[in-house]
């Protein structure tokens, strides 16, 4: 089976393993959003053609498990060996994200849903401290495709596709990916707050490394300019 042939499989086995067609809608539209951020980051030189594929697939099964029942859900821990605790067992919005891969990997064969698109799609809705490129262009597809009407789902897509994006180089596109991403889970923590729901550890984690990291590189960039006005 070759690359288009697993494409196509997916798709088709797809709307009956979801269900709803808002769902399928969703879907396709996080697949669309990941090409679009699979060229601007390959053109970057960021993103390798093999990433981009494990992208576009990621895109595809990210919410496989989503329509499930909770009780679904709990069986496919079990069955995976997926260790649960109260605080996931009142969360079932997240759950899919942790069988979704494994699932997958079972269904359409784990020569293709391989532990780089299951990781991204464990984590596409927390995000985690340390992701990698391929989760966090997942968990903005996830969040900004264009058939998310939410205020804010608008306003960061507005954000992240700015003008002249296209332009920016690895380090400028690498920082504005970043910013976003805070920007992203800063709306996701006051929804949560607002809505007296459990955060999920992983959350803050990926929010706390995000902000690290952009002031390391600031503390950086403010040292090279003092070098070079006193030199």
């Amino acid at each position: 089976m070759n690359e288009e042939q697993i494409f196509s499989q997916i798709r088709a086995a797809l709307p009956a393993l979801v269900g709803q067609e808002k769902r399928m809608r969703h879907i396709l539209g996080v697949e669309e959003e990941a090409k679009a951020l699979s060229e601007l980051f390959c053109a970057a030189g960021l993103l390798q053609k093999g990433e981009a594929k494990k992208l576009h697939l990621a895109a595809l099964v990210h919410d496989i498990t989503k329509t499930k029942t909770t009780a679904e859900q709990l069986q496919l821990c079990c069955k995976y060996g997926i260790a649960t605790d109260a605080r996931l067992q009142n969360s079932p919005k997240l759950l899919h994200a942790y069988t979704g891969g494994p699932y997958a990997a079972q269904r359409f064969g784990a020569e293709w849903i391989d532990d780089d698109v299951q990781r991204a799609v464990r984590y596409h809705t927390t995000g985690r401290a340390g992701m990698d490129l391929l989760e966090k262009l997942l968990f903005l597809a996830d969040y900004i495709e264009a058939r998310r009407t939410w205020p804010a789902c608008v306003t960061l897509r507005a954000e992240f596709w700015c003008p002249g994006i296209e332009r920016f180089d690895k380090e400028a596109l690498s920082k504005h990916l970043d910013r976003v991403l805070i920007h992203a889970l800063d709306q996701t923590l006051f929804e949560l707050l607002s809505e007296k729901q459990l955060i999920d550890p992983d959350t803050v984690s990926a929010r706390n490394a995000l902000l690290l990291s952009q002031k390391q590189l600031q503390e950086k960039t403010d040292t090279k300019t003092v070098e070079k006005e006193n030199a």
